[in-house]
């Protein structure tokens, strides 16, 4: 179970990503935190799906990064398109729905 300190973490994140202009379609928590196995060195692993994403996946992390605070710098972003986050053969997106914990 993620504890309310990190799924507030998480929520600020997200309207701080709106904030910038970028509509989110969905968002989740997934990895260490999910799985209960986070320490204090983990990352906060964020999925963020938007329809402004889908063209360079990493300019697109880049961006999202650059968004964080110091408050929520643990944050490690993975953008998707809605259509790449759908694409049943893509293993990242497929754990993600499969073990992540969606945030909206």
């Amino acid at each position: 179970m993620i504890n309310d300190a990190i799924k507030s973490i998480v929520n600020q994140y997200i309207i701080n990503v709106k904030k910038q202009g970028i509509p989110v379609q969905g968002a989740y928590i997934f990895g260490s935190y999910v799985k209960g196995t986070a320490n204090k060195h983990s990352d906060i692993d964020v999925c963020i799906i938007s329809k402004k994403f889908g063209l360079d996946r990493q300019k697109e992390r880049v961006l999202l990064m650059n968004i964080r605070s110091d408050s929520d710098d643990l944050i490690e972003p993975h953008p998707f398109s809605p259509k790449d986050f759908s694409n049943p053969f893509d293993p990242l997106a497929f754990q993600i729905k499969k073990h992540g914990l969606m945030m909206m």
